[in-house]
């Protein structure tokens, strides 16, 4: 029972960093401890399902169930802070996230192995970046709608409750590769505030009493791509990371590094600007630092 409520603790944990984009939840698992168990666990419930081994997966969904319904709960908890803030102070919480993400920047180097510099991961790198580049020119010609600061609640659909769960199944990839922001993956789709606006919406409603079925279900739908998700790349990066860890890691820097262009604020800074952006930029480095002093 106390390992239980502990997993749940630490899954919240993770599903409040992976609110923030640019922080990634799997380095919050590794700093907790229990990322490669989350890894083997998934990997594994799925070697047990193809062996019909019903006693096996059960014991490895005895520990992902309480950290996955920690991960939602985190989820559900910071929601609305998030919102809030970037209703209310749009700028300053853009920089926060820019800082978040150039702290983040060491730590995938540094995983990732990416010096010495060799033609994989330079090939693997300007494949990422031409992807941001690439997303980041669709935008401006296109005026699609990816901004971080939209308020407005998504028409829900068929077609967009598929769209949830194919986003969904995407971004779970934040939760079995360290570096990677979940967040920042839905901001790059341009699906970031639409389910922060659903989750906070839904939630306000059940509060009320009231619970509406359209939100819940393309919620659901999200979720679902997730978990799926999660099983599908624990496999996958497993296997990713033991061959081709570098490219990987240099592919996502790559991504990650252009796609400060397209969070940065579009309004001239101020000292708190700047202020905000030092002090977010400390806070992946200390977590990674702490990290490795608990794995010395």
């Amino acid at each position: 029972m106390i390992q239980t409520i502990a997993l749940l603790l630490k899954g919240i944990a993770i599903g409040i960093t992976d609110v923030i984009p640019g922080v990634s939840g799997a380095t919050t698992a590794m700093l907790l401890g229990v990322y490669d168990k989350i890894i083997a666990h998934a990997s594994q419930s799925i070697h047990a399902i193809k062996a019909k081994n019903r006693l096996a997966f059960l014991s490895h969904l005895r520990f992902l169930i309480p950290i996955l319904l920690g991960v939602g709960m985190g989820l559900v908890l910071f929601a609305k802070i998030i919102k809030f803030l970037l209703l209310h102070w749009p700028s300053h919480t853009q920089i926060v996230f820019t800082g978040l993400i150039l702290g983040a920047i060491p730590t995938i180097v540094r995983q990732g192995e990416f010096f010495p510099v060799n033609r994989k991961k330079t090939i693997s790198f300007s494949v990422g970046a031409l992807l941001m580049i690439t997303i980041l020119a669709w935008d401006f010609y296109t005026g699609a709608n990816t901004s971080v600061l939209s308020a407005d609640l998504p028409t829900i659909t068929v077609g967009y409750i598929l769209q949830l769960f194919a986003v969904g199944f995407i971004a779970s990839i934040a939760i079995a590769l360290p570096g990677i922001s979940g967040s920042l993956i839905l901001l790059l789709m341009g699906q970031y505030s639409q389910i922060l606006s659903l989750m906070n919406f839904w939630i306000d409603r059940l509060l009320q009493g009231e619970m509406v079925w359209a939100p819940f279900i393309a919620l659901s739908a999200f979720a679902l791509g997730i978990l799926i998700g999660l099983f599908f790349y624990a496999v996958l990066v497993a296997k990713i990371m033991h061959r081709h860890k570098d490219a990987l890691f240099s592919f996502a820097l790559g991504l990650i590094l252009f796609s400060v262009i397209k969070i940065w604020p579009k309004t001239s800074l101020s000292l708190s600007h700047l202020t905000l952006l030092l002090v977010a930029m400390t806070l992946p480095l200390l977590s990674t630092k702490l990290g490795n002093r608990r794995n010395a």
